[in-house]
């Protein structure tokens, strides 16, 4: 009726004993890619984490182990991310002089400020 709220909440989670990761896209794999092809892989992952970001509902990003690159991209398009100790968000092909297309870059800068997200990119 008029004037009720309704919630209806469903969540999937399973823990794993041992710690995983999560990459999305090694490395290894774009440096057989050509440039078009490589736009186009960053341009779909930009996109698909902008739809993420913009769902109606909440989003959880449940962080255990190493979360590279896509993976580091896809926890801060999330609304929250619930850490154990062992999490490690990075972006490894920084250090290799390339930059992270998906957004993940700003979309840390935005959450803990410019200066913090400069300092935990030189750790």
């Amino acid at each position: 009726s008029e004037g009720e709220l309704r919630v209806d909440v469903q969540v999937a989670y399973e823990s794993h004993p041992v710690p995983r990761s999560c990459t999305l896209w090694p490395l290894q794999e774009r440096s057989t890619m050509t440039q078009a092809e490589v736009s186009e892989f960053v341009s779909s992952l930009r996109r698909t984490f902008t739809d993420l970001e913009a769902l109606p509902m909440p989003t959880i990003a449940v962080l255990e182990g190493y979360a590279g690159g896509g993976g580091a991209e896809l926890a801060l398009a999330c609304d929250l991310r619930v850490a154990d100790s062992t999490a490690v968000l990075v972006f490894p092909e920084a250090r290799l002089g390339i930059m992270p297309g998906a957004g993940g870059t700003q979309r840390l800068a935005r959450l803990v400020g410019l200066s913090a997200a400069k300092v935990s990119s030189n750790k």
